[in-house]
């Protein structure tokens, strides 16, 4: 994934990162990634827009289960 996201050509490439997807994302666009105090856990249901349901084949909405023990900074 590190490798598709610091990719050039992925400017043209839509990402979605949860838990290290999203630090690796950080990463690649400057960011900086630092341990947390505490652990955040969580299941999140995501209800998707009209272009969000095609990019996703029709589904209308994804669950998510993001556990971090780390912080992002952009």
């Amino acid at each position: 994934m590190r490798d598709i996201v610091y990719s050039p050509s992925s400017r043209h490439i839509k990402v979605f990162g949860v838990c290290l997807g999203h630090q690796i994302i950080a990463e690649a666009f400057g960011g900086r990634v630092e341990g947390a105090d505490k652990v955040e856990l969580g299941v999140y249901d995501l209800r998707l827009t009209e272009k969000g349901q095609r990019w996703w084949k029709g589904n209308k909405g994804v669950l998510v289960s993001p556990m971090n023990t780390s912080l992002d900074s952009i």
